[in-house]
This record gives C-alpha cells, structure tokens and sequence, in this order.
C-alpha cells in the first residue's frame, strides 16, 4: 500500500464469488469507513475508474 497526496493506493486480486468477481476490503480501511458484512455501499463508474461510496 503506499500513501500520496489523494490518500492511498494498493494492488488486490480479484476473485470469483458465484457467477460474479470479487475484491477484498482490508480491514483496517472497513474499519475506517465503518464498513462491515451486510453494508451497501454504491459504485459507480469514471472514466476508467471504478469507485465506491
């Protein structure tokens, strides 16, 4: 993980869960944003950016 100026940026895999692709939250950023099993949270796509909220 390394920090800049717009935070933080980091590599993860991505992984099949079902028929769908997912990514792990690390724990101390869940923990951060108050983000646990059950939470919604939106995404949304930039460009050639995917973000969550």
């Amino acid at each position: 993980m390394k920090w800049n100026e717009r935070g933080f940026h980091m590599t993860t895999l991505v992984r099949k869960w079902g028929n769908s692709l997912a990514i792990r939250i690390p724990s101390h950023i869940a923990e951060k944003f108050s983000i646990e099993q059950g939470s919604e949270l939106e995404v949304s796509v930039e460009g050639q950016a995917i973000k969550l909220i």
